[in-house]
């Protein structure tokens, strides 16, 4: 038995078993682009893109950066998609605090500043790759969740 055909004018089905996998497909060619400038790598899962741009230093990485954020903004017009600068991270990995001050990167027309963390696919990075913001935002997070636990607890034990 198959499925009644159905026309999508954009976009895929939210929730679709297929959809992650054929996104990816028809996303190929923005790996193939972004890793067409040198020094830059290019990884994805399902709709998150992430390039990590490389140099011998900051005028290297950050000029790579912009070529990588060029090659994305000119896919996603030709794909008729747009990228939104808002949802748009950088984040310079150095262990001189000189590298990180004023680095933008221009996405779409519109300046994105290097931020102190990102947020990749839930976990938190800091630019010294150490894990102390990504461990306090979990802590808030589960702090809610644990202290009602303890007053179930509580009202258990008061209970007997």
């Amino acid at each position: 038995m198959t499925s009644k055909e159905r026309v999508f004018r954009a976009g895929l089905p939210q929730g679709g078993v297929l959809s992650p996998s054929l996104f990816l497909l028809w996303a190929a060619p923005l790996v193939d682009a972004l890793q067409a400038v040198p020094g830059v790598s290019a990884f994805m899962y399902a709709d998150d893109t992430a390039s990590l741009c490389t140099g011998n230093d900051i005028t290297v990485s950050l000029e790579r950066a912009q070529r990588a954020s060029d090659a994305l903004v000119n896919w996603a017009r030709r794909s008729k998609m747009t990228v939104a600068p808002a949802n748009t991270q950088v984040l310079v990995l150095s262990q001189s605090h000189r590298d990180t001050a004023g680095v933008t990167v221009m996405v779409g027309g519109q300046a994105v500043p290097a931020g102190g963390t990102l947020s990749l696919l839930g976990v938190t990075l800091d630019r010294r790759l150490q894990f102390g913001p990504h461990c306090r935002r979990l802590r808030n997070r589960v702090r809610p969740r644990l202290d009602q636990l303890r007053q179930i607890r509580r009202a258990k034990l008061w209970a007997r």
